[in-house]
């Protein structure tokens, strides 16, 4: 079998049927300069479905709906062609708009010559749900449809840890990140990361210098490198992991994609570590979102004259677990595993998840991301022989849902026209862009823009809310 790095051409990853038979030496055919078929663990992939698996991720589907459709159709080629087949079944099934299937049917001429050349030049394949690691499966509406890959999974992904936290960092969180990396790395658990400067890029070097495996999740195309600096250590971890994107070759980073990119960490993650972060930043949303998602949060305490402890304290004080060192990860990990492991084994005798990840999720999809990470309803004790610690008391905080929270006066015009149109209700991302008339790309960055300002709330499957008032 081929690796990434011995492959020639397009590649793909993909655990759905009829795109050729697996473990068959084809010939070298080939359309201009590209092969007709290679493979990538063992997948053949044609040039014809590289093109079809790119016009797909132009098509602006909402996730969900791109995962439905291909879990109905089986592939692109025939999503298009239900499209161009009147579209009825995709209207009345799907529920897609017009709007929406006049976007579907004019991607199937969408030129991607130039994606396709970057496919070829960069090994990037194509992972689809099938392929990826379980608790990626596990995130509800916000599982990726596909994944572009550099490199590919490895059973070993399903342990793995992320570590986020400030491109700003200070010298004590450089060296915890890549110490937590290397010693993670050396306790067989893959760390996940978004490849970004600072406290990301710490943590995918220590894995490496610690001879694991680590996933970068990042917000552009493949073919970039964001940032620019982080050249050769994409290289390694293409080579002892995976570079993921939702975004195809050539798609430049822009601000929104980096906390939309944010949820392909967490969910790849059994717990989430944060090193260093001030406060409103993209790596708090991360721990928000982990939560959500019921991962364990843990974050390290710093100096408390440094903004870049502010986050990781406040987070303390929501509940989050206080980290200290790899043992404080591991000890609470094992004893979930173990828990985990054995509600596997005998399914007949437990009728509840045996150990609570510190967070109250029993209500979660009708509350705002503003949880406290720390609670738990389950009774202090012994299951199994591993004593349960008492949850840490939550951070005291009253919430007022009849005074909602009033919108600054200098919200740009596209975060305006989606404050007014949230709610206390949760409405999805696909509802309020139709309602203000937007495609969902800047839908979706002024929705981030809202929620960095404390003006919208996202909920698991791209639910957003408009946030009560704090006192």
């Amino acid at each position: 079998m081929q690796t990434p790095a011995q492959c020639a051409g397009v590649c793909l990853c993909v655990g759905i049927a009829n795109l050729g038979r697996r473990g068959q030496n084809l010939p070298d055919a080939r359309i201009g300069t590209r092969p007709t078929l290679l493979f990538f663990m063992s997948y053949p992939l044609s040039p014809q479905d590289a093109t079809a698996w790119l016009r797909l991720s132009y098509a602006g589907l909402p996730t969900h709906r791109a995962r439905a459709l291909l879990q109905h159709f089986g592939s692109p080629h025939t999503i298009f062609d239900a499209a161009h087949n009147e579209g009825k079944q995709l209207r009345d099934e799907f529920k897609l708009t017009e709007r929406a299937l006049e976007k579907l049917r004019g991607c199937t001429t969408k030129d991607v010559e130039r994606q396709l050349d970057s496919m070829v030049a960069h090994n990037i394949g194509v992972a689809t749900e099938a392929e990826f690691p379980s608790l990626l499966r596990q995130i509800g509406d916000d599982v990726p449809a596909f994944l572009f890959v550099r490199g590919s999974f490895s059973p070993r992904d399903e342990r793995t840890i992320g570590i986020v936290g400030t491109r700003n960092m200070t010298e004590y969180g450089r060296g915890l990140a890549h110490t937590f990396g290397v010693e993670l790395a050396r306790a067989g658990w893959t760390v996940a990361s978004g490849l970004a400067r600072g406290i990301d890029t710490a943590g995918h070097m220590g894995a490496l210098d610690g001879g694991g495996r680590t996933i970068a999740a990042t917000g552009c195309g493949l073919d970039i490198v964001y940032p620019s600096e982080n050249r050769e250590l994409m290289t390694r971890i293409e080579a002892a992991g995976a570079v993921l994107s939702e975004w195809a070759p050539t798609t430049p980073p822009e601000p929104w994609h980096f906390p939309a990119r944010n949820r392909i960490i967490v969910g790849l993650s059994r717990a989430v570590i944060v090193v260093e972060a001030q406060q409103k930043s993209g790596a708090l949303i991360t721990a928000t979102l982990a939560a959500t998602h019921d991962r364990t949060v843990f974050a390290v305490p710093g100096n408390i004259h440094k903004p870049q402890s502010r986050g990781p304290h406040q987070l303390i004080k929501e509940g989050a677990e206080l980290m200290e060192s790899v043992d404080d990860v591991l000890e609470f990990l094992g004893a979930e595993v173990r828990f985990i492991e054995d509600d596997e084994d005998e399914p007949e005798t437990r009728t509840e998840r045996p150990i609570e990840i510190r967070s109250e999720m029993a209500s979660v999809k009708s509350q705002s991301l503003e949880l406290p990470l720390g609670a738990s309803d389950a009774p202090v004790g012994e299951q199994n022989g591993v004593r349960k610690t008492p949850p840490r008391p939550l951070a005291s905080k009253r919430v007022r849902e009849e005074e909602p929270v009033a919108p600054p006066t200098n919200l740009a015009p596209n975060e305006l026209r989606l404050y007014l149109l949230l709610e206390a209700d949760p409405r999805h991302m696909d509802d309020l862009a139709e309602a203000a008339s937007l495609e969902p790309g800047p839908t979706n960055a002024a929705l981030v823009m809202l929620e960095l300002k404390g003006f919208a709330r996202r909920l698991p499957g791209n639910l957003f809310v408009k946030p009560a008032k704090t006192t």
